[in-house]
């Protein structure tokens, strides 16, 4: 039976993650110098992979990640939304010291089983959860061995 490999990377660093701020799905920022360089060092371990296909979200820091990793030029690219990371709704794009009273109880929630639970505005774990399975699930029927 073929063997199906599959790597998964976060994107790397983009000014917003060095400034502290809360980025879900509704803050959309290109990667930064130290972004680009972790993207790089990423490229560089998967020359040694058999790479076949990216698929990324549709999220620049997600698809600059992914162009700048990619070994070889050449290698299809799939941008899937099912993808995007969660939404924290109305803390997205706050500092975290703002955002925190608005994700933390939810957080407590879904460390007690409760994944319906959502910031204002934002997705529940379960929708999350749901679409990104989804998407590794087509992935997988769409991978060529």
């Amino acid at each position: 039976m073929p063997t199906l490999n599959i790597y998964i990377a976060r994107h790397g660093e983009t000014d917003a993650n060095a400034q502290g701020i809360l980025q879900g799905s509704l803050v959309d920022l290109p990667l930064n110098e130290r972004g680009r360089l972790q993207s790089q060092a990423l490229h560089h371990e998967m020359l040694s992979k058999n790479i076949d296909w990216l698929v990324t979200s549709p999220l620049i820091r997600a698809i600059e990640t992914g162009e700048i990793a990619k070994p070889h030029p050449s290698i299809p690219k799939t941008v899937d939304p099912r993808l995007t990371e969660i939404s924290y709704g109305s803390a997205d794009g706050q500092p975290r010291e703002i955002a925190r009273p608005l994700y933390k109880p939810v957080m407590a929630q879904w460390a007690r089983g409760n994944f319906d639970t959502r910031v204002p505005g934002g997705d529940s774990l379960s929708e999350c959860a749901e679409r990104v399975s989804e998407a590794f699930t087509d992935i997988v029927r769409g991978a060529r061995f």
